[in-house]
């Protein structure tokens, strides 16, 4: 009872402007310093569509120059106009490659980390949701320029 009472005037104070940055201070000292926590924090906003950034952003690669498009993750814009994209394993999305692709060659796609997460784990069911939306705003073959 006492441990829930702290964590509930814990999420009440850390939604005021003090706490906000007591927060922030906290994470900045303390929990950034922990491996892995800013990676862990990024993807667990990015699949709760609360950070629209960038990095972990659902895209699709074309690989070798061909139509065939593996559907990944942007990781980091590199300065030689690359980009570092992880490609998952499928069911296990925590596993796979990292592989650095031109820009031109990755698609930025309009789904949500959850949805593209999902169609990965489940063989590619619901992968054509992935891709609805792109098909009817952009002319084939064409990458996004916001990459």
């Amino acid at each position: 009872s006492a441990v829930i009472l702290l964590c509930y005037f814990t999420g009440v104070a850390v939604r005021t402007r003090w706490g906000a940055a007591m927060r922030a201070w906290i994470e900045r000292r303390f929990l950034e310093r922990i491996p892995g926590y800013s990676v862990v924090r990024t993807l667990v906003h990015q699949y709760l569509g609360q950070d629209e950034g960038r990095q972990f952003r659902p895209v699709l690669v074309d690989l070798y120059g061909s139509d065939s498009r593996a559907v990944g993750f942007e990781i980091e814009l590199l300065d030689d106009g690359k980009v570092a994209v992880f490609l998952p394993s499928v069911p296990a999305a925590t596993i796979g490659q990292v592989q650095l692709v031109p820009q031109e060659r990755v698609y930025p796609l309009k789904a949500s980390m959850h949805a593209t997460l999902e169609a990965l784990t489940m063989f590619g069911m619901g992968a054509s949701k992935l891709v609805a939306a792109e098909a009817d705003e952009s002319p084939e073959g064409s990458p996004s320029s916001s990459v």
